[in-house]
């Protein structure tokens, strides 16, 4: 076996045994009083799968129903005969398998894995979720466009447009990988044949919701009549479901996606270059990982729901945190940057972006008064910072990645007892 492949199992096996350990701590010390069962576990969207599992698609056009979510999870569900812990345990071995692959194929090793599997949001692996299954294929779709294995890529894009509707992000990166690469390797015939390939998982995908529920139309039905993800102008400032609790997980995902598009608009000028000769400096994967992950702020900002005219970032980090895309993206340059204090501008400057997008001080959005808003603002910049700072090499680049990862984990397992009590995270 290879040592690093080993490594990475053990890594895996210490982490959940940290999980595990960590919530027996809690349960007896009397701070998290949910234990994973059948029940439980069928929290909001998990619900939903259960029932696609269950029953099939059911659409009712005057209520939300089952029709707005694609079919390939619940349909992996269906197969196996999984209970909803049976489920849960397939899905951590899944997304387990996709970190492996990801983080063995950019050649980074067990320690540059740390930063990433103890990240607040991961325990949507550890549920009846379509993530870890999507983390899987996004992953293998990933690696394969980077080491150029194109029937990997291929197969892995067709199926990942079956576990989400993701041509609104794919498509746009696709476009600019021909834009950008065009005379280095992704000509238009390969352009032409991954969109296909998106229009087929995605038609494929609503032809089962439709078959099933009786009505072609029903995916679309339910997603802009009762799921409200229609196209709408942002209104500002910006809001999450349930208030404070996960403002500052939305808000974290925010600024991530902020720090990827200052990146993009401080390069404008050199990305423009690029296109006109034909030569960029990034990846094909570096690019596809990019605009895929700017699109889900578009998606999010236009197509997100509204509450008192405000654009809602409910789930924004599921939709980030959780994404192959960011983990790519973090795994190239994990401990791999020189500190300077002018590349600490773009993390400021995304910092305060999204401190005035969700608007200070943060009574009209989630009733923090101005008193509470300070602290909680702090915080907030501390813990966003800190996501940016381990990407630069320092002495203590392990002992920081480790604290980093206990207080991550920690954090992890808070979210996840609150999801066990029926609470809304993402």
């Amino acid at each position: 076996m290879n040592k690093e492949l080993r490594n990475i199992i053990l890594l895996f096996i210490t982490h959940f045994s940290v999980l595990l350990v960590g919530y027996i701590t809690l349960n007896l010390t009397g701070l998290a009083n949910q234990i994973p069962n059948n029940s439980n576990l069928l929290n909001w969207d998990a619900s939903w799968y259960n029932s696609i599992n269950q029953d099939g698609y059911i659409f009712d056009e005057s209520v939300q129903s089952n029709t707005g979510f694609f079919p390939l999870f619940p349909m992996l569900w269906r197969l196996f005969q999984f209970s909803p812990v049976g489920v849960s345990i397939f899905n951590v071995f899944l997304y387990a398998i996709g970190a492996t692959v990801m983080t063995l194929a950019l050649q980074r090793t067990w320690k540059d894995l740390i930063v990433l599997i103890g990240l607040p949001s991961l325990f949507f692996f550890y549920i009846p979720y379509s993530e870890a299954l999507f983390y899987l294929m996004g992953s293998l779709l990933l690696v394969g466009l980077y080491k150029e294995r194109k029937y990997l890529f291929y197969i892995s894009l067709l199926l990942s447009c079956m576990i989400r509707p993701v041509f609104f992000f794919f498509i746009p990166a696709l476009i600019m990988l021909f834009l950008l690469k065009r005379n280095s390797g992704f000509n238009w015939k390969k352009l032409l044949l991954s969109i296909l390939l998106v229009v087929i998982g995605t038609v494929l995908s609503f032809w089962i919701v439709g078959y099933s529920s009786g009505d072609f139309f029903a995916y679309t039905k339910s997603q802009i009549g009762n799921w409200d993800h229609s196209f709408s102008l942002p209104g500002f400032p910006l809001t999450t479901w349930r208030g404070y609790r996960i403002l500052w997980l939305d808000g974290l995902a925010l600024f991530l996606l902020g720090v990827v598009g200052l990146f993009i608009l401080k390069n404008f000028k050199s990305q423009l270059n690029s296109i006109s000769s034909g030569k960029s400096k990034n990846s094909l994967t570096e690019i596809f990982a990019i605009i895929g992950l700017v699109m889900s702020l578009f998606y999010v900002l236009f197509f997100h729901l509204e509450e008192d005219g405000r654009t809602s970032l409910m789930s924004l980090n599921r939709y980030v945190l959780c994404s192959p895309l960011l983990h790519f993206l973090i795994l190239q340059k994990v401990g791999r940057m020189d500190f300077s204090f002018g590349k600490m501008t773009l993390p400021i400057l995304a910092g305060l972006m999204t401190i005035v997008l969700f608007g200070f001080p943060y009574i009209e959005v989630v009733g923090l008064s101005m008193f509470n808003s300070i602290p909680f603002l702090l915080g907030c910049l501390v813990l966003w910072l800190s996501y940016y700072f381990i990407l630069f090499k320092h002495k203590s680049q392990l002992l920081f990645i480790i604290g980093f990862y206990t207080f991550n984990v920690t954090l992890q397992l808070y979210l996840f007892q609150s999801f066990l009590k029926g609470n809304w995270i993402g």
